[in-house]
């Protein structure tokens, strides 16, 4: 491969061919991709099983309801937990009724997942 330095206005450029510049840049894109791979990886971040995924993603239920009843945990419970109301929950569970941010993180925190994860 033959390269050609230039300057143009006070600065050296390098001048490679096409096919080279391509490969360069498909290369520089899969490194971000192995770099993106390697971080999400070794983060200590919670995995959920398909059925969790798929009731919410794809079956469209309340999100709040499934990571509650994964979590094992009763409406009762997360009631007390919370200080929220069981029939505000249970109209919040059926898309009755739309929480508060502040109840959403109260719930959040106590489901232990993240509030974008039911917002």
């Amino acid at each position: 491969m033959t390269t050609e330095i230039i300057n143009k206005n006070g600065k050296d450029y390098a001048v490679i061919p096409y096919d080279f510049y391509q490969k360069l840049i498909e290369d520089a894109e899969m490194l971000a991709d192995i770099k993106a791979y390697d971080t999400a990886k070794n983060k200590s971040e919670e995995t959920f099983p398909f059925e969790v995924v798929d009731s919410i993603c794809l079956k469209g239920e309340n999100p709040i309801k499934v990571y509650r009843q994964y979590r094992g945990i009763s409406i009762i419970e997360l009631s007390k937990k919370t200080k929220i109301d069981v029939q505000e929950l249970e109209k919040i569970e059926n898309n009755i009724y739309i929480a508060t941010q502040k109840n959403l993180e109260k719930i959040a925190e106590n489901l232990k997942i993240d509030l974008d994860m039911i917002t």
